[in-house]
């Protein structure tokens, strides 16, 4: 394992994705309090990399990728505030998909 920052969660192996990942899709995000969640937390962004991932290989539509990419992102960052507001600001992201959460991520949705 790579061990900086969101590349300790890397394979080493995977740095190139890694860097497309960073300039084509974390690097485009607005410096807002959704898109600075999508850029900083950890498990936002290895959503979105596993996102990236599978469709990185359609060159020829890199803009929808990026944009679905990002978008679905952006959805996980909005339903993971939501989450917060009625959990509590000290709720990790894991705790939404905790069984014990479900009726606080339900009023979240």
């Amino acid at each position: 394992m790579c061990g900086t920052s969101h590349l300790r969660h890397m394979p080493c192996g995977d740095i190139d994705m890694w860097d497309d990942f960073l300039r084509k899709i974390l690097s485009r995000f607005r410096a807002n309090e959704m898109g600075i969640l999508c850029q900083t937390d950890d498990t936002i962004t290895m959503i979105g990399l596993k996102l990236f991932q599978g469709v990185a290989t359609k060159i020829d539509k890199i803009d929808k990728v990026r944009k679905s990419v990002m978008a679905n992102m952006r959805k996980l960052a909005r339903l993971y505030l939501q989450f917060r507001n009625v959990k509590g600001q000290d709720a990790a992201l894991s705790d939404m998909l905790r069984r014990e959460n479900f009726q606080q991520f339900q009023a979240a949705v």
